[in-house]
């Protein structure tokens, strides 16, 4: 009732919108996008990053920063790592976010690594604040964001503008960057997500390639000065 007074709402993405027509909303519903700050690129500090959580400086990193839960997918990012470490031995895999916030998954995802041999390939920093985060996305070489469900993730965007080849599920509802080239989908199991790892980790050319075109898709999209100017056109249009 109280949406269907308002003068219009506001979604993330077309999915959002039919998502909230489909509850009964009769107010107009307005996409507008989430805006990003892109991270200040700082190559030292990244250097540093790397130095303080000791990973060596000619490692390929597959980096994660989120909530450690369940939703997130990281049991199918530690059987997908398993699967390509033979492949490339000078991989490593960081897990940014906070180990205590949901302990048994943690003990899973212990486990898991555990069991595949692979727990000394895996750095798990804990909670990161802005500046580390900068600091792990200046110096990963893929990002991993494939999500049981999302609205529309700031760190998927957060590592686009930093140009980090992002690997996404369908339920993040990023299609108008996977149509544009600009993230990879992928399915959300370990054989799914191990293909797509080799694929980007085995080519520079490619993670160069993809990272320019999720820059060139944040520039056109997702910059504040971008949303402001939708959101001026929403609030300065005429009562429907």
């Amino acid at each position: 009732a109280n949406l269907n007074v308002s003068d219009g709402v506001i979604a993330n993405t077309q999915h959002e919108e039919e998502q909230i027509r489909s509850h009964g909303v009769t107010a107009p519903v307005m996409v507008v996008p989430n805006g990003v700050v892109a991270p200040a690129r700082d190559a030292h500090a990244a250097e540093r990053f790397r130095s303080a959580i000791g990973i060596d400086p000619d490692h390929l990193v597959v980096a994660f920063i989120g909530r450690i839960v369940p939703k997130k997918g990281l049991h199918h990012l530690i059987r997908a790592f398993t699967l390509v470490a033979s492949n490339f031995p000078d991989a490593a895999l960081v897990i940014g976010g906070d180990r205590g916030q949901c302990p048994a998954y943690v003990a899973e995802l212990d486990r898991i690594a555990s069991d595949s041999g692979i727990s000394e390939l895996i750095w798990w920093p804990g909670f990161l604040d802005e500046t580390q985060k900068a600091a792990l996305l200046g110096t990963a070489d893929v990002f991993f964001h494939v999500s049981e469900s999302e609205g529309m993730a700031m760190a998927i965007l957060e590592a686009m503008s930093a140009g980090v080849p992002t690997l996404v599920s369908d339920k993040c509802y990023m299609d108008a960057a996977v149509e544009g080239d600009a993230v990879l989908e992928v399915k959300a199991n370990a054989t799914e997500i191990a293909k797509a790892l080799r694929r980007v980790l085995a080519s520079e050319s490619f993670r160069h390639g993809i990272g320019k075109s999720a820059v060139r898709f944040i520039e056109k999209f997702h910059r504040w000065e971008v949303i402001s100017e939708k959101l001026l056109a929403l609030y300065g249009a005429p009562e429907r």
